[in-house]
């Protein structure tokens, strides 16, 4: 089966058989939701967040 993709409303999934990858629009992944990298439906990363100087790299976008 071939890698999938899914973009929905706030949300990227990107799924290749027992391993996949949810986070928000902007590719964070925020530990209080259902998002993370997943091997067999174990979550092995469930926080990742882009900075400069502490500072969300996404949020300087919109300025």
């Amino acid at each position: 089966m071939p890698t999938q993709v899914s973009v929905n409303s706030g949300q990227i999934t990107i799924n290749d058989e027992s391993t996949f990858l949810v986070t928000d629009a902007h590719g964070l992944i925020d530990e209080t939701l259902a998002q993370g990298f997943f091997v067999a439906d174990t979550r092995l990363l469930s926080y990742y967040e882009i900075s400069i100087n502490r500072d969300r790299a996404i949020a300087r976008q919109n300025k």
